[in-house]
This record gives structure tokens, C-alpha cells and sequence, in this order.
């Protein structure tokens, strides 16, 4: 009969470690000594007596459990956000000497924050995530840079459906996702094997996330040629982001980028978003903005005085009330401000380097009474290496490579140029020649007799037969 109380002691207490610990020992030990007191009296009727004891405990814990959780007053939500990756997926920079960057090295950080939160952790793009990137990306079509991404989702994040509420991934375009044209950007979003492909995926799936653009619309439709925003859950609580990339884009890609395209004024197209989001009871809105400007860096949490400049100022003020941050790109900078918009709302702005070296550390707290974010505080992480106990990616990293059989190519010699390298019909777009390397390019090295230069990209990166690009071609070679 000992053998038996024991058994029986046992199963009470796993049943208290999960319903609710040693608070629930009164509510649960009563009942046991009186059932084990008649166990005792008439040993032949315990197979008949057990199922109806454990029944009997599972029910009594479960609605003692019940009564003691209380949901809490506010949902802590994170979002981690990166911009101006332009496939460096490989760690083909340095700071201080060291190497920083890569998307090993950027994934490894971002998990880590992810498993260090006690929340939900989105992790947004705010543009460029491909386009003038190095050849590990560009070479293949910039599909290793979305598969990056990709492999950051969670197990909600899914090629057939994008939109999905519980997926953790979000992002916009900004002015180089259009480098090649719209139907190419549709394929590296939607899907589709490239004409030169495939290469490491086949058939090519396209982002398992969800590419928003509230300003970018069809001149023939005026319809917006992507989802103006999506909305996510989170404990029950709907957030929405918003998409939007700079008007000036069609003054940055070459015309035949951005053919049959009209880019509409950002703060118009995101406020047009806020009454429909408002008749969903949607109240926590996160602004997915490819535009920027500048501010002295510094470290640690948001400062309540900051000074930010450049041309998202002119946005910035005349947003809704509704929207409470704004992530922001384009600039290759850093921004952490708490920014007013014209009616005093102070709307949290932030902007992490460029070329994933560094990413924004954003956290939220959400009022579960009025679904709105009573607290916003910004950070920032850069200067990302290996250095970190923990971080090393280690040799299990996804890296795509390029292999010999890989089809395919990318380099042309263009007239671009311009503001930021970009302009088909400026002057220093047509500087960019075979006849004229010294003008815009670096020196040249011992038997240079050419520079290449990538639609959308800058001409020093591939120029020299010492630099990156020469590296690069034979590193693809040997593999």
C-alpha cells in the first residue's frame, strides 16, 4: 500500500507543477486524503476509483489554474530592423580592422535577441535589400539576398501566404529594388525562375514575407502595385505596418526601371491607410519608410533630445497622429529620435547604418484596454562581429556561394550617375566609360584596362584588377 500512496503522491504533484504549483495544494490535498482513506478500506475497487481520482484532480487544478492568471495590462511587442542590406551576404567589410557585417554574423545577433525577449520580435526591412550589391548576391540576381531573409521567418512565414497575421517578417522597397524593372522585382518577390536561372532555388519561390508600398501605384490602374500594408497579431492585439518609398525614385533609376510607374507624395499615401486601419480597430501603426536624413550618433536607448535633419523632415511632420514609429532608411546613417509631428505627437524614428553592420532594437509596449503603444524606446546594435561569446555563426551558416555551373551574369558598362550615383542622362553617369575609367573610377593598378559597373550600384566597388571585383571572379572560380 506504500508503493501505491507514493504513486499517488507522484501524480498529485506533477499535476500541481502544471496547474498551478503549491498554491493549489489546500484546494487539491483535501479530496486526495478522503479518496485515499477508502483506497485503503477496499483495495479491490482502485482500478474503478483512479480514473475517476485523476479526472477529478486534472478539473479542480485546471479551474484553480484558471482563476489565478490574469492576462497582463500590456503586450510587449520588439521589432528588430534592418536597411540598405544590398546583399552583402558575405563579410566583405571592416571596421578597426576587424571584419563586421554578413548575413551569418547578422542572423546570429538577431536570433539572440529574439530568445533574450520576453515578447513577440518582428524583424523588418526598410529597403534596398537588394541592388548594388556585391557579385556573392548580385551574380545570382540578388535571390541570395531575399533567401537571407527568408531564413529569418518563422514557421508562419510561407511563399503562399504572405500575409499571414502570426508571420514575424516585413518589409518595403526603396529606390534600388526597381534597378531592373518592375517585372523583375515581381519575380524576386513573387516567384519565378529567372531567364538565366535557376540558380540555388528551383523553382525560384519568391519572399516568404510580405512587401509593402502604400505610394507606388500603376499609371494605367492608379491601383498600388503591392499591399499598402499588412496587419499582424499579436496576444490578440492587431498592428499595422506601412509601407512607403521615396517620390524622388523616379528621378533615380534609369526610365525603364520605373516605366508605367507614378511614386505619390509619402505622407499622403500613408494617411490615406489610417482611416481604413481605424475601422478595423487597428491603433499600433509601424511606418516602413525608405527615406531618411541625419543625426549625430550615440549609444544606448532613445534620448529625448536629438537633432534630425535631411529630407524626411518634410515627412515626418505631417503625419497622423495614429502613427507611433517609423523605420527608416536610404541615408546610410544612424537615427534614434523621438520626432513631433504637427500636433505635438512625438513619433519614435530610427535608422540603422547600412550593409548589415547594425540593427535597430525597438520595443513596444501595447495597452491591451485601448490596443494602442503606451511606450516606445529605440536602440541600436553596430559594428556586428564575431567577437561576441555565442555569435559565431559557426560552419553549419547558410551561405550561398556561387559555383561553376551557376548560369548567368550582370555587369554592364551603362551611362548612370547622378545624386547618390544614379541618373542615366548625368554628367558624371556619362564620365562612367571604357574611354574614361580615371575619371570617376580609383586608380588604376598594374595592367587595369577597364571598369565595370553594376545597374544601380557605384563603379569604385568593381574597379582594379587588386579590388573586390577581381576577388571576387576568382573566388567563384575556384569554388
Amino acid at each position: 500500500m506504500n508503493r501505491l500512496d507514493n504513486h499517488l503522491r507522484l501524480l498529485i504533484a506533477l499535476d500541481l507543477d502544471y496547474y498551478g504549483g503549491v498554491d493549489c495544494v489546500p484546494v487539491l490535498s483535501f479530496p486526495f486524503r478522503m479518496n485515499a482513506m477508502k483506497f485503503r478500506e477496499n483495495k479491490g475497487h482502485l482500478a474503478a476509483w483512479l480514473p475517476i481520482l485523476l479526472t477529478f484532480l486534472a478539473v479542480v487544478g485546471l479551474l484553480g489554474g484558471c482563476a489565478q492568471y490574469e492576462y497582463p495590462e500590456k503586450v510587449p511587442v520588439q521589432i528588430l530592423a534592418i536597411n540598405d542590406f544590398h546583399g552583402h551576404i558575405s563579410a566583405d567589410q571592416k571596421m578597426k580592422g576587424r571584419p563586421v557585417g554578413s548575413a551569418p554574423v547578422l542572423a546570429a545577433y538577431l536570433k539572440k535577441e529574439q530568445r533574450e525577449f520576453r515578447g513577440f520580435t518582428f524583424i523588418v526591412h526598410a529597403g534596398d535589400q537588394v541592388g548594388a550589391s556585391p557579385l556573392a548576391s548580385a551574380f545570382l540576381q540578388d535571390e541570395p539576398a531575399i533567401m537571407f531573409l527568408n531564413l529569418l521567418g518563422n514557421r508562419e512565414c510561407s511563399s503562399r501566404d504572405r500575409l499571414n497575421p502570426q508571420a514575424n517578417l516585413v518589409a518595403t522597397v526603396g529606390n534600388h529594388e526597381f534597378d531592373r524593372g518592375l517585372r523583375e522585382m515581381m519575380r524576386l518577390i513573387k516567384g519565378g525562375n529567372h531567364p538565366q536561372g535557376p540558380f540555388l532555388e528551383d523553382p525560384w519561390q519568391g519572399a516568404t514575407f510580405p512587401y509593402v508600398a502604400a505610394n507606388v501605384v500603376s499609371k494605367d490602374t492608379h491601383q498600388p502595385i503591392l499591399p499598402r500594408y499588412v496587419i499582424k497579431e499579436v496576444d490578440g492585439i492587431p498592428i499595422a505596418f506601412i509601407g512607403a518609398v521615396l517620390k524622388e525614385t523616379k528621378d533615380m533609376v534609369r526610365p525603364s526601371g520605373v516605366a508605367g510607374l507614378e511614386f505619390l507624395d509619402e505622407a499622403a499615401a500613408i494617411n490615406a491607410c489610417i482611416p481604413e486601419l481605424k475601422a478595423r480597430q487597428v491603433k499600433s501603426i509601424i511606418v516602413l519608410l525608405h527615406q531618411g536624413g541625419t543625426q549625430r550618433a550615440y549609444e544606448g536607448r532613445t534620448r529625448k533630445k536629438g537633432t534630425l535633419t535631411g529630407a524626411i523632415m518634410k515627412i515626418l511632420p505631417r503625419l497622423d497622429d495614429e502613427v507611433d514609429v517609423v523605420v527608416s532608411g536610404h541615408t546610410h546613417s544612424f537615427t534614434n529620435a523621438l520626432v513631433p509631428n504637427r500636433s505635438g505627437k512625438k513619433i519614435l524614428v530610427t535608422q540603422a547604418w547600412y550593409y548589415g553592420k547594425a540593427y535597430a532594437d525597438i520595443e513596444l509596449e501595447i495597452s491591451r484596454a485601448t490596443r494602442d503603444v503606451v511606450k516606445k524606446v529605440g536602440g541600436h546594435r553596430h559594428r556586428l562581429g564575431r567577437c561576441r561569446s555565442g555569435l559565431d555563426p559557426g560552419p553549419g551558416s547558410h551561405r550561398p556561394h556561387v559555383g561553376r555551373g551557376t548560369k548567368g551574369g550582370l555587369f554592364h558598362q551603362e551611362d548612370r550617375g547622378g545624386r547618390h550615383g544614379h541618373g542615366e542622362n548625368s554628367k558624371s553617369g556619362r564620365r562612367i566609360s571604357p574611354g574614361q575609367p580615371h575619371r570617376r573610377c580609383p586608380p588604376m593598378g598594374p595592367g587595369q584596362r577597364f571598369c565595370l559597373y553594376q545597374p544601380g550600384g557605384h563603379p569604385g566597388r568593381y574597379c582594379g584588377w587588386g579590388g573586390y571585383l577581381w576577388r571576387a571572379l576568382r573566388g567563384a572560380a575556384l569554388q
